[in-house]
């Protein structure tokens, strides 16, 4: 028998996730600025690991802030 949505969201721990996602939300814009470069640097760094090319479509918000975290980097 499927599941129902309540069963998925604790299976999923989702109570969880929200809490720690309102957390960040929650910071001050300092912190959220270094959290990104840090995730960003993370995902250079594995994608280095595995000897690939990272490459930037700038079209939007989010990809104008990876390609300066990138220049940032590399500039």
């Amino acid at each position: 028998m499927a599941k129902n949505v309540l069963e998925r969201m604790k299976d999923n721990n989702t109570d969880y996730k929200i809490a720690v996602f309102r957390q960040k939300q929650s910071l001050p814009y300092e912190a959220k600025v270094i959290h990104a470069q840090l995730r960003a640097r993370e995902f250079y760094d594995e994608i280095n690991k595995q000897d690939k090319n990272v490459h930037v479509s700038v079209g939007g918000l989010d990809s104008i802030v990876m390609h300066d975290f990138g220049q940032m980097e590399i500039g």
